[in-house]
């Protein structure tokens, strides 16, 4: 099935967003927010790395831009898009919200060092759950190598070992 031009237009939209996370991953153009809206809002604390105020922002409003998109998606792959979301946020904002404290009270240490690798760590957690419906649409397709089946939470057949053919047909 062909996606709809509302369709279409969502998966450019994540696409460009995904684009420009890597480009930032790589090159970290969020830090060079980090001192102006620090001083700007006066902020300290859990937003010592102040980036975080417009990237919640700006996360709003993505999300709200792709919602019903996101209702739209077969049960399983909603479900795994959601908890990929989570995974992500949680690293890339929930911990730089935890190290962000951390270094507003204390020097930099291992402790900072085990915060930030968690970070690093649930960004690619939830960066590995977004392509799990990936890899099962692209082996129910003819002559493709096949993975595993989702389950309705998308988990179950990694957990289980199943690695059948799969489909993200409902």
């Amino acid at each position: 099935m062909l996606a709809t031009p509302r369709q279409a237009r969502s998966w450019k939209l994540l696409s460009g967003i995904f684009l420009y996370l890597s480009v930032d991953e790589l090159m970290s153009i969020h830090e060079i927010f980090i001192e102006p809206v620090r001083g700007a809002l006066n902020v300290s604390g859990v937003f010592y790395y102040a980036w975080i105020i417009p990237a919640n922002r700006f996360g709003l409003a993505l999300f709200s831009a792709v919602f019903r998109f996101w209702l739209s998606l077969l049960t399983p792959v909603r479900l795994l898009f959601g908890l990929a979301a989570a995974l992500f946020l949680g690293g890339s904002i929930g911990m730089e919200m935890v190290g962000g404290y951390y270094v507003s009270i204390a020097q930099p240490d291992w402790i900072y060092r085990l915060i930030h690798h968690g970070e690093e760590f649930l960004e690619m957690a939830g960066i590995s759950v977004f392509c799990l419906p990936w890899s099962s649409w692209s082996a129910s397709k003819p002559g493709n190598l096949q993975f595993s089946q989702l389950s309705p939470l998308g988990l179950k057949a990694l957990i289980d070992g199943n690695i059948e053919g799969s489909s993200l047909a409902p």
